[in-house]
């Protein structure tokens, strides 16, 4: 399994992992954010007894092994083994053989709780099964890419696209598949809510994808309700909304965005959101200012 994966993506020939790792805050077990993936080795690698203070989850994409949880009950693992970490339980995670090759995800312990509490995160079961399919890794591989190049302003947002996967991997055990055409979409709503900055093909995508132009609008419509346009413009709004609620001017906020001049992005924020971004940003403001 391991060779084969390898193979197919050769960037993942590392050592002993490849990721990316950042926190929000000066409270690490709150603001932690991280994921990669990680190879590991027989008996030097295993982790006996750990107990962690924030929520961490993994996929065994090969190899083997066994999970104990807090109560001394083993779980067989093998590929496609979705692995939760619930924060302060002691666990044991014994890796065999020479082919373990995982992708974890890592946030903080506030995030998990909120999650939980929402009925969004279930935590009866420590390890259950997923699919591993091609387009499962590159979905991944997508991921890390671009949690890699996030701009401290731009953390938040990568904080919520973190939960995201960790719930549709979740969700992914419970229907026991990710069609490939699901895939096609997360990947392609990643890649339109990449790099807000650019202008953006959407033959390129569509072709980076293996679909035609005409297909993957289609296809994208009936599944999102939206053209593949249309999304990419509503996440830059949402992702103006954060920047200008953390400081940021409104005309840094329009380049950062993509426009080159505020008025263009001013008339699109207001028929997205509701309000122009100058209304917005003193609406937001003004129980502030009333609790002074």
């Amino acid at each position: 399994m391991l060779d084969q994966i390898l193979q197919e993506y050769p960037q993942l020939r590392l050592q002993k992992n490849e990721g990316s790792y950042y926190r929000i805050g000066d409270d690490f077990n709150n603001g932690v954010m991280s994921c990669g993936f990680m190879r590991k080795e027989k008996g030097i690698d295993s982790q006996h007894n750990l107990q962690l203070q924030f929520y961490s989850c993994f996929i065994l994409l090969s190899g083997k092994g066994i999970y104990r949880d807090k109560n001394g009950k083993e779980y067989p693992l093998q590929a496609g083994s979705l692995v939760q970490r619930i924060p302060g339980e002691l666990h044991t995670t014994e890796v065999e053989g020479e082919e373990w090759l995982e992708f974890f995800i890592n946030f903080g312990k506030s995030t998990f709780e909120y999650l939980h509490s929402m009925k969004l995160l279930s935590i009866e079961e420590p390890v259950r099964t997923c699919v591993i399919t091609p387009e499962v890794v590159k979905y991944l591989i997508f991921q890390l890419e671009s949690f890699k190049r996030a701009r401290v302003e731009e953390l938040p947002i990568y904080l919520v696209e973190l939960q995201k996967m960790v719930l549709q991997l979740h969700n992914s055990c419970i229907t026991n598949t990710l069609s490939n055409q699901k895939m096609l979409m997360l990947q392609a709503k990643n890649l339109l809510s990449s790099n807000l900055e650019e202008d953006i093909s959407l033959e390129s995508l569509a072709t980076e994808l293996n679909m035609s132009y005409e297909n993957f609008r289609k296809v994208f419509r009936e599944t999102q309700g939206v053209s593949p346009m249309q999304y990419r413009t509503s996440q830059r709004m949402h992702r103006a909304e954060l920047m200008i609620l953390s400081g940021i001017s409104i005309k840094e906020t329009a380049a950062l965005v993509g426009y080159s001049d505020c008025y263009g992005f001013s008339r699109q924020f207001k028929k997205t959101i509701g309000v122009s971004p100058a209304a917005y940003r003193n609406r937001k403001r003004l129980p502030l200012l009333l609790e002074n």
